[in-house]
Protein backbone atom coordinates (compact mmCIF):
# COMPACT_ATOMS: atom_id res chain seq x y z
CA UNK A 1 0.00 0.00 0.00
CA UNK A 2 1.46 3.71 -0.90
CA UNK A 3 1.62 6.77 1.06
CA UNK A 4 -1.59 7.27 -0.35
CA UNK A 5 -3.48 4.28 0.62
CA UNK A 6 -1.78 4.72 4.01
CA UNK A 7 -2.77 8.61 4.23
CA UNK A 8 -6.69 7.82 3.33
CA UNK A 9 -6.75 5.11 6.22
CA UNK A 10 -5.47 7.94 8.90
CA UNK A 11 -7.97 9.72 9.94
CA UNK A 12 -6.83 11.97 12.57
CA UNK A 13 -4.04 15.00 11.98
CA UNK A 14 -1.98 13.70 14.99
CA UNK A 15 -1.22 10.50 13.20
CA UNK A 16 -0.70 11.91 9.89
CA UNK A 17 1.85 14.15 11.37
CA UNK A 18 3.02 10.91 12.83
CA UNK A 19 3.68 9.38 9.83
CA UNK A 20 4.88 12.53 7.58
CA UNK A 21 7.41 12.65 10.44
CA UNK A 22 8.11 9.33 10.13
CA UNK A 23 8.24 9.31 6.32
CA UNK A 24 10.78 12.10 6.53
CA UNK A 25 12.97 10.20 9.22
CA UNK A 26 13.21 7.49 6.82
CA UNK A 27 14.52 9.61 3.96
CA UNK A 28 17.27 11.53 6.56
CA UNK A 29 18.26 8.15 7.29
CA UNK A 30 18.70 7.32 3.86
CA UNK A 31 20.52 10.06 2.74
CA UNK A 32 22.73 10.01 5.81
CA UNK A 33 23.62 6.16 5.13
CA UNK A 34 24.03 7.04 1.16
CA UNK A 35 26.70 9.81 2.19
CA UNK A 36 28.26 7.36 4.51
CA UNK A 37 28.72 5.21 1.89
CA UNK A 38 30.40 7.46 -0.36
CA UNK A 39 32.24 8.85 2.26
CA UNK A 40 33.60 4.88 2.97
CA UNK A 41 33.62 4.45 -0.98
CA UNK A 42 35.75 7.01 -2.24
CA UNK A 43 37.85 8.13 0.88
CA UNK A 44 38.12 5.63 3.34
CA UNK A 45 38.34 2.45 1.15
CA UNK A 46 40.90 4.17 -1.16
CA UNK A 47 43.43 5.00 1.74
CA UNK A 48 42.83 1.42 3.03
CA UNK A 49 44.10 0.10 -0.46
CA UNK A 50 46.87 2.62 -0.55
CA UNK A 51 48.44 1.07 2.88
CA UNK A 52 47.26 -2.62 2.05
CA UNK A 53 49.88 -2.03 -0.80
CA UNK A 54 52.36 -1.27 1.17
CA UNK A 55 51.94 -3.48 3.61
CA UNK A 56 51.49 -6.65 1.32
CA UNK A 57 54.87 -4.89 -0.48
CA UNK A 58 56.88 -4.98 2.79
CA UNK A 59 55.79 -8.55 3.61
CA UNK A 60 56.69 -9.41 0.45
CA UNK A 61 60.00 -7.79 0.64
CA UNK A 62 60.52 -9.60 3.97
CA UNK A 63 59.60 -12.66 2.82
CA UNK A 64 61.74 -12.69 -0.27
CA UNK A 65 64.78 -10.91 1.67
CA UNK A 66 64.45 -12.96 5.16
CA UNK A 67 68.03 -14.48 5.11
CA UNK A 68 69.51 -10.58 4.51
CA UNK A 69 67.71 -9.27 7.57
CA UNK A 70 69.87 -8.70 10.38
CA UNK A 71 68.84 -7.59 14.33
CA UNK A 72 70.07 -4.90 15.84
CA UNK A 73 72.05 -6.50 18.34
CA UNK A 74 74.80 -8.10 15.07
CA UNK A 75 75.17 -3.81 14.37
CA UNK A 76 76.03 -3.56 17.97
CA UNK A 77 78.45 -6.12 18.32
CA UNK A 78 79.96 -5.06 15.44
CA UNK A 79 79.58 -1.18 16.55
CA UNK A 80 81.37 -2.26 20.30
CA UNK A 81 84.35 -4.49 18.15
CA UNK A 82 85.04 -1.18 16.00
CA UNK A 83 84.99 -3.56 13.09
CA UNK A 84 85.77 -1.77 9.85
CA UNK A 85 84.42 -4.61 7.83
CA UNK A 86 80.64 -2.56 7.22
CA UNK A 87 79.39 0.44 6.36
CA UNK A 88 76.18 1.26 7.86
CA UNK A 89 73.64 3.65 5.18
CA UNK A 90 71.17 5.35 6.86
CA UNK A 91 67.94 5.40 3.83
CA UNK A 92 65.67 7.96 5.58
CA UNK A 93 65.18 11.52 4.27
CA UNK A 94 68.32 13.96 5.41
CA UNK A 95 65.79 15.67 8.02
CA UNK A 96 65.13 12.47 9.96
CA UNK A 97 68.76 11.44 9.74
CA UNK A 98 69.52 15.02 11.18
CA UNK A 99 67.69 14.37 14.22
CA UNK A 100 69.66 11.36 15.12
CA UNK A 101 71.28 8.75 13.48
CA UNK A 102 72.96 5.40 14.49
CA UNK A 103 76.99 6.58 15.08
CA UNK A 104 78.79 5.93 11.92
CA UNK A 105 75.49 5.94 9.75
CA UNK A 106 76.44 7.67 6.44
CA UNK A 107 73.27 9.40 5.12
CA UNK A 108 72.24 8.40 1.55
CA UNK A 109 68.52 8.73 1.38
CA UNK A 110 66.05 6.34 -0.98
CA UNK A 111 64.26 8.72 -2.04
CA UNK A 112 67.51 9.49 -4.71
CA UNK A 113 68.18 5.96 -4.06
CA UNK A 114 68.74 4.93 -7.70
CA UNK A 115 70.45 8.52 -8.54
CA UNK A 116 73.30 7.95 -6.22
CA UNK A 117 73.53 3.91 -6.78
CA UNK A 118 74.89 4.87 -10.56
CA UNK A 119 77.07 7.72 -9.73
CA UNK A 120 78.34 6.46 -5.87
CA UNK A 121 80.97 4.16 -5.72
CA UNK A 122 79.58 1.21 -3.00
CA UNK A 123 82.59 -1.01 -1.82
CA UNK A 124 82.31 -4.11 -2.80
CA UNK A 125 84.74 -5.95 0.02
CA UNK A 126 82.29 -4.58 3.21
CA UNK A 127 79.63 -5.31 4.45
CA UNK A 128 76.27 -2.93 3.33
CA UNK A 129 74.54 -2.08 6.15
CA UNK A 130 70.83 -0.53 5.81
CA UNK A 131 68.49 1.41 7.92
CA UNK A 132 64.99 2.98 7.33
CA UNK A 133 62.86 4.29 9.34
CA UNK A 134 60.73 1.10 9.83
CA UNK A 135 62.74 -1.01 7.52
CA UNK A 136 60.50 -0.57 4.17
CA UNK A 137 62.97 1.04 2.60
CA UNK A 138 66.04 -0.52 3.73
CA UNK A 139 64.49 -3.74 2.10
CA UNK A 140 64.10 -1.64 -1.30
CA UNK A 141 67.39 -0.63 -1.33
CA UNK A 142 68.54 -3.66 -0.67
CA UNK A 143 66.69 -5.09 -3.35
CA UNK A 144 68.25 -3.06 -5.58
CA UNK A 145 71.90 -3.50 -4.53
CA UNK A 146 71.42 -7.49 -4.82
CA UNK A 147 70.08 -6.93 -8.75
CA UNK A 148 73.38 -5.54 -8.86
CA UNK A 149 75.64 -7.90 -8.14
CA UNK A 150 75.93 -7.05 -4.26
CA UNK A 151 75.89 -10.38 -2.23
CA UNK A 152 76.82 -8.74 0.99
CA UNK A 153 73.94 -6.78 1.54
CA UNK A 154 71.59 -6.34 4.80
CA UNK A 155 68.93 -4.28 6.30
CA UNK A 156 68.19 -3.90 10.19
CA UNK A 157 65.18 -5.46 11.40
CA UNK A 158 62.49 -3.08 12.22
CA UNK A 159 64.51 0.28 11.27
CA UNK A 160 65.13 2.71 13.50
CA UNK A 161 61.42 3.04 14.45
CA UNK A 162 62.12 -0.45 16.48
CA UNK A 163 65.99 0.60 17.36
CA UNK A 164 66.26 0.04 20.83
CA UNK A 165 70.30 1.26 21.72
CA UNK A 166 69.49 4.47 22.09
CA UNK A 167 73.00 5.18 23.83
CA UNK A 168 73.87 4.18 20.00
CA UNK A 169 72.34 7.06 18.70
CA UNK A 170 73.69 10.78 17.45
CA UNK A 171 71.23 13.53 18.21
Amino acid sequence: MGKIGILKKLHDRKSINRFLFFQFLEKAITLRSLALVVLIIFIILPIYFCMADNNEEYTMLEYRYNDYIIMPETLVYKIKQNADDYILYDVRQPEAYSESHIIGAKSLPWGGFEKYFNIYDFPKDKQIILISSDGFYSLKALELLLNNGFTSVYSIEGGMDNWPYKKLLVK
